[in-house]
């Protein structure tokens, strides 16, 4: 599941910079997008990390 999740972060890392070189999108947008977003996915990281950990959020 980590290893998922980490790959899956590399990959939409590197769209979203290839989005914003071509311009497509603006780095503005992307923030925007991520903010709305983000939450979700630093709530599954902090699951994984406290999993790893032997701990339960």
């Amino acid at each position: 599941m980590e290893v998922l999740v980490v790959s899956s972060l590399a990959q939409t890392d590197a769209l979203a910079n290839l989005l914003i070189e071509k311009g497509l999108i603006t780095e503005a947008e992307f923030m925007r997008s991520y903010r709305r977003t983000g939450y979700g996915t630093r709530r599954c990281l902090i699951r994984i990390s406290a999993r790893r950990n032997g701990l339960t959020v």
